[in-house]
């Protein structure tokens, strides 16, 4: 048993190398997206939709010169960081609607099926959401890119990968300009955030070509969050916590965050797995993350609360925080801060090896728990309130549903 896990987990890895070739076009009009978050659709089905999605997906982002179909880690954070993704510009035309239609096709072209409320298109990826700013008055309004990798059907368990695609709003900017004069024209957010999603997408591009490679899925499910708002004070991550109804009877059982992945030492990564070292150790997921044996270009994590820095409380400031108060097991991988919040945190500073080792280490973490679990239940969505009454977003400010409107 020790060795087939062992070589399915090599496998994970070494899968990364492997080509994905357009699939054939399929007939038959898309499904509505909570039909595959939440419902039971058979293997036949699930292989049909799957991909008549992936070839939407090669189509659209070739069209745009935009589809690779082997490694495109590099790729993927140049795109990303050609616009700094400002959450509160409003109108379909704005940098993070764009950024996020590409995020979706990204997930899309790799066979991840949609998991968001729209109504239809691709919007059946999205899932809208509206908070009260932090730095500006009023009301904004954004949306999370939603996806899902079926597991083989026999347990209605999943894990939950998140990345917040977003970056500093102009009202957040001109609120650091004030008060320090510091320049932030042209800013990317290179590191915070665009590494992370990178490694989104690596972890989704694995899973899909080892599936292939093993011609069966994994156990549990993998659901993919590429949230927005989370520099508001995770409105998008409380978003999808309180207003998730699509997924039925489904039950998180982990959580795996990615803050800050794209520089540092890759041999010094921390993870988090709660605010306190006693509560960490008392999470599966954090024991099981520190304990995976890893070699080759994969990264050596340590436990965040013990480096130099100890994380900076990072804990409590990224957007697996609402899940963890909920009181489900959750991880933070983060590396460096660099320059946080910083005109230097651009393209040009990131180091793509330490991200790469990130995004290795967390396949392997995500294959073992999807296919063994946590020995653990795991909870339903959505969830109001956290464990003893408390909120599950403790920065302020109230985040509302929203509806969003047909596309394509």
């Amino acid at each position: 048993m020790r060795a087939a896990r062992s070589l399915l987990l090599a496998s994970a890895v070494a899968a990364s190398a492997a080509p994905v070739s357009a699939a054939p076009r399929l007939p038959g009009p898309p499904r509505p997206g909570h039909v595959y978050a939440g419902g039971r659709p058979g293997r036949a089905e699930l292989d049909a939709t799957r991909a008549r999605e992936r070839q939407d997906g090669v189509q659209a982002l070739s069209a745009r010169g935009q589809y690779r179909p082997g490694r495109q880690l590099l790729a993927d954070l140049r795109h990303m960081t050609s616009d700094p993704r400002d959450p509160t510009e409003p109108g379909e035309a704005s940098g993070y609607a764009r950024m996020s239609r590409w995020a979706a096709r990204r997930l899309q072209s790799r066979g991840v099926l949609p998991a968001g409320d729209g109504r239809s298109g691709l919007a059946r990826y999205f899932q809208a959401f509206e908070w009260d700013q932090r730095y500006a008055p009023g009301r904004a309004r954004s949306r999370n890119v939603v996806g899902i990798r079926h597991g083989d059907g026999s347990t209605s368990e999943a894990i939950l990968v998140v990345a917040h695609l977003d970056g500093l709003s102009a009202a957040q900017k001109r609120s650091y300009q004030r008060a320090d004069g510091r320049p932030l024209d042209g800013y990317q957010a290179a590191n915070d955030n665009a590494s992370a999603v990178a490694s989104l997408l690596y972890v989704s591009d694995v899973l899909d070509r080892l599936e292939r490679q093993r011609g069966a899925p994994l156990k549990r499910d993998v659901v993919f969050l590429i949230s927005s708002g989370e520099e508001e004070g995770l409105k998008g991550a409380e978003a999808f916590a309180r207003f998730s109804h699509q997924f039925g009877d489904k039950r998180f059982i982990g959580v795996v965050n990615f803050e800050m992945v794209g520089q540092g030492d890759r041999n010094a990564v921390a993870v988090l797995g709660g605010e306190r070292e006693p509560v960490a150790r008392r999470n599966p997921l954090y024991r099981r993350a520190l304990g995976l044996r890893v070699r080759g270009n994969v990264a050596r994590v340590l436990p965040g609360l013990r480096r130099a820095d100890r994380a900076e409380g990072w804990f409590r400031r990224s957007d697996h925080f609402p899940f963890a108060r909920a009181g489900l097991d959750t991880i933070l991988y983060v590396g460096q801060p660099g320059a946080y919040h910083h005109l230097e945190d651009d393209f040009d500073h990131l180091d793509p090896d330490t991200n790469l080792a990130v995004a290795r280490h967390a396949v392997r973490l995500i294959v073992d728990t999807a296919e063994n679990g946590t020995g653990k239940r795991g909870r339903t969505l959505p969830v109001r309130r956290g464990r003893f009454g408390r909120r599950l977003n403790p920065l302020g400010r109230t985040v509302y549903p929203a509806d969003i409107a047909d596309e394509e």
